[in-house]
């Protein structure tokens, strides 16, 4: 009878254990992790010398030299996505063009315009392997205008300074290049050589600040694709001063680092402090509605100034804050590293997902994404707990039971008319949204980004207890579109090699 009592007692929990640990049965879309002649144009694979550990200091001991403006209900927040044309027609999702925010950054510039970025393929005669002659040409035409609009500048004596990726295979610098020579006197441009500081890694950044005034962080690539046939997002931040001088102040770290023989200082200088981050945020003012928190996140540490989160450990933060739902959507997502062989298990953000399921109840949805592209795989983790909420006990007090659970979907974008476009047709966000913030990024969830790649996130909440921020609301509301649409498959609706178990009927 006590073995039989035992029993009883333990089964829940031993269900739920199998149920968690199925989590390890594979990852999705994924050829051999550990493949040692696995081969991207994304990543050197080598193994990651480590570069010096970091030691924080807090932001109320940071020596702050740079400009610091106050924040003031003058600062306009946008919501930049570029969207496909084909997969929602006719429908407004009251977002702005990823082309149409960075055109406005452009065209109100009056004096500096400082990018980072990871390449430039704006043009399509960067773009030689595009099959589709006359599909190409038409959505080429907004990488072209953001081209000519830099160029534009550089003719009105107007400084441009980019930060941009060390060149590897299938990249060049032809773009950037050309936008200097037309003033050399204002416009520069440098190489950041990640492996020479930390043995790997990429600046992946796509960020800008304009003016010390107006600013973008996001998913978008400086890519004609980015802009038409990839989904994208990012927060552009207009006429507010206190966030442009943040961001500028991180990629003024990436215009050091491209210095001949520059090299990582124990702590960076002074003038590059920031004077927010998850613990005390920018307060802005907010004309109507709740007044918001906003700070920025970078990685990797090492390249962390005095007082700024870096990206891993501001992502668990807001993650552990979410009470009710935590949706997620990233391109590429494993809890380990994929790039840097052999791979290493990394679980923060792995570990702080479940605990927001099993601990607090969230209910927990996550977008991934699947190329059409047959030149790019997709490294999309498999989560096996499908039925997870269901072996959780009730949250103590709630009726009817609420129980956490984690559901997965892949996102597909259609194929038709776009299958011999390179490296395009495929999610490439990278945020997630809760009831009481929502994160925006540049960098995939593995642990390579948190390592040794160069990026940069946004953190936007309510500054108020309980109040309703728009751009939560809103990130929310794109969430949810593109959850319930018909790109967005289960994720057992796929065999482990990424084929379909059937076809759709739709």
């Amino acid at each position: 009878m006590a073995t039989n009592m035992l029993l009883v007692t333990l089964l829940p929990t031993l269900v739920t254990f199998l149920v968690t640990s199925g989590v390890w049965v594979g990852v999705f879309f994924i050829v051999g992790l550990n493949n040692q002649g696995s081969t991207n144009n994304y990543y050197n694979y080598a193994p990651t010398t480590p570069a010096p550990p970091v030691t924080p200091i807090p932001i109320d001991q940071c020596e702050a030299t740079g400009q610091y403006s106050q924040c003031t209900s003058d600062c306009d927040f946008v919501i930049c996505e570029s969207l496909p044309d084909d997969l929602y027609p006719n429908q407004n999702f009251g977002t702005t063009s990823t082309t149409d925010c960075w055109l406005r950054l452009i065209n109100e510039a009056k004096e500096k315009i400082v990018i980072g970025s990871y390449y430039w393929t704006l043009l399509l005669a960067e773009t030689a392997e595009c099959e589709e002659e006359e599909v190409c040409k038409k959505y080429s035409k907004d990488g072209q205008k953001i081209y000519d609009a830099l160029i534009d500048a550089a003719t009105k004596g107007i400084k441009i300074q980019i930060a941009m990726n060390a060149l590897t295979s299938g990249y060049t610098d032809i773009e950037p290049i050309t936008i200097r020579d037309v003033n050399p006197v204002n416009v520069s441009v440098r190489q950041v050589d990640f492996p020479r500081f930390l043995g790997n890694g990429i600046l992946h950044t796509k960020s800008w600040s304009v003016d010390g005034k107006n600013s973008y962080v996001g998913s978008a690539n400086f890519d004609w694709r980015s802009l038409t046939q990839v989904k994208e997002i990012g927060v552009a931040v207009y006429n507010c001063p206190c966030i442009a001088e943040d961001v500028q102040r991180m990629l003024d770290i990436y215009w050091e680092m491209g210095a001949t023989d520059s090299q990582l200082p124990e702590y960076w200088p002074s003038q590059y402090t920031t004077n927010a981050n998850h613990d005390h945020p920018y307060l802005v003012p907010s004309k109507d509605g709740p007044n918001k928190a906003v700070h920025f996140s970078s990685a990797p540490p090492q390249l962390d100034s005095c007082g700024r989160d870096s990206d891993i450990d501001n992502m668990v933060k807001l993650i552990d804050e979410a009470e009710d739902y935590l949706y997620m959507a990233v391109m590429d997502y494993a809890p380990s590293t994929l790039y840097d062989k052999p791979t290493r298990y990394y679980d923060k953000l792995d570990a702080a997902i479940r605990r927001a399921a099993f601990d607090r109840f969230v209910d927990v949805k996550f977008m991934m994404s699947k190329w059409v592209s047959t030149k790019k795989k997709s490294y999309s983790y498999m989560f096996d707990f499908d039925d997870f909420g269901y072996y959780l006990p009730c949250k103590p007090g709630v009726s009817p039971c609420k129980s956490g659970k984690i559901e997965a979907r892949i996102y597909e974008m259609p194929q038709e008319r776009f299958e011999k476009i390179p490296y395009a047709r495929v999610q490439h966000t990278k945020y997630f949204v809760s009831e009481k913030a929502t994160y925006i990024g540049t960098s995939n969830w593995s642990a390579d980004y948190w390592i040794s790649t160069g990026g940069i996130g946004i953190s936007i909440r309510s500054a108020d207890d309980g109040g309703k921020e728009k751009v939560v609301n809103d990130v929310k509301e794109l969430f949810l579109r593109d959850w319930k649409s018909k790109y967005a498959t289960p994720i057992y609706d796929f065999y482990i090699n990424g084929t379909r178990k059937y076809e759709s009927t739709d």
